[in-house]
Order: structure tokens, then C-alpha cells, then sequence
């Protein structure tokens, strides 16, 4: 999805996000009324998707401004590259811890 070893995102309400240039041209990807994502129509980057409890998650490199949150966790470890090496102190998931 990200062609790297990362994808940090972040979570907002809806009503705080603020699509600021080419929001007519996206793209929605699911179902509106549930789980979808909104991508770019010109490039097919993923924007952001629904997430739970009511949230948008986004990834970060989507970001013009540095995001107030900083990584909490790392999920998906059990798949990790082999030659990647966790060197903080954060949580380690094997898979989603919040599914």
C-alpha cells in the first residue's frame, strides 16, 4: 500500500478533517454509508478511510503540517521484513491489536 517498511497514520473525527485542494476529485473506494477509504482520482494515493468508533484515519505522509501524535505501538511485527530491526521501546503487535 505504501511500497516502504511503514505506514503511520493517525486517527481524527470527521468533522475536524479539512480536505483542502481537490476534494471533488477524489475517490470513494467501499461503502459510503460504512467502511471506505477516499483516494486521489488522479493518482489513487489513499487519502484516508473510515476507522472505528466513528473515526478517519489517515496516514501521515498525506499531512501538509507535522502531526501532533507520535507513534504509540507497532503492529504487524510477525510480518515484518527480516532485516528491519524495532529499535524503540514501543508496544509490539504481532497482528492488529484492535481488531
Amino acid at each position: 500500500m505504501t511500497g516502504s517498511a511503514f505506514f503511520p497514520w493517525g486517527e481524527i473525527e470527521p468533522e475536524k478533517l479539512t480536505v483542502t485542494k481537490g476534494e471533488e476529485s477524489l475517490i470513494l473506494t467501499g461503502d459510503p454509508h460504512g467502511h471506505h477509504a477516499r483516494r486521489c482520482g488522479k493518482c489513487f494515493s489513499l487519502l484516508y478511510w473510515t476507522g472505528y468508533e466513528g473515526k478517519i484515519r489517515l496516514p501521515y505522509g498525506s499531512l501538509i503540517d507535522e502531526p501532533a501524535l507520535k507513534p504509540s505501538a507497532h503492529m504487524f511485527v510477525a510480518s515484518k521484513a527480516p532485516w528491519y530491526e524495532i529499535l524503540d521501546d514501543l508496544p509490539q503487535h504481532d497482528e492488529d491489536p484492535w481488531s
